[in-house]
């Protein structure tokens, strides 16, 4: 897959984030939006027999070549496309700009109970920093806020 033959077959509108069918062939009408959501929220479209995230796709029609890391959604919404949506990201500041885990018990990103207190830890590129453990959620989330700032800089996301 290259941006000429993306560009042959179809049309991406970067304002709205909506890609359609340039070509009429078996199933294919043109005009109308290609793909489906998935399971995790992501629209993917299947050209050629291979399954494509659009948005890996809008990044390769808009700038001529696949991303060399994750794209990342800014707003959270996994089908928005609009390109203002979309950023190149490395895992680690792609996981940043997340919400809280399910298993979250504080209701506080980055921070969870330890022996009464509190434990403030931030993830980056697949290492641990342990912050301290605090009295208050409210200190331990202070902790990781700023560290997080610090490492992740506009991808740090505190408030999901």
């Amino acid at each position: 897959m290259n941006q000429a033959y993306l560009k042959s077959i179809l049309s991406y509108d970067e304002e709205i984030g909506v890609f359609t069918w340039k070509i009429s062939k078996r199933g294919i009408i043109p005009g109308r939006e290609p793909g489906s959501i998935d399971k995790d929220g992501y629209r993917t479209i299947m050209i050629d027999g291979v399954n494509y995230f659009a948005h890996r796709l809008a990044w390769l029609y808009m700038f001529g070549r696949w991303p060399n890391n994750d794209i990342d959604h800014i707003d959270l919404n996994k089908s928005n496309n609009q390109l203002s949506n979309l950023r190149e990201a490395t895992r680690s500041q792609n996981m940043q700009n997340g919400s809280l885990r399910i298993d979250n018990t504080t209701g506080r990103k980055g921070v969870s109970p330890f022996r009464g207190k509190y434990r403030a830890t931030v993830k980056k590129n697949g290492k641990h920093f342990h912050l301290g453990i605090f009295d208050t959620v409210d200190e331990a989330a202070r902790a990781y806020e700023k560290t997080a700032e610090e490492l992740f800089g506009k991808y740090t996301r505190s408030d999901t």
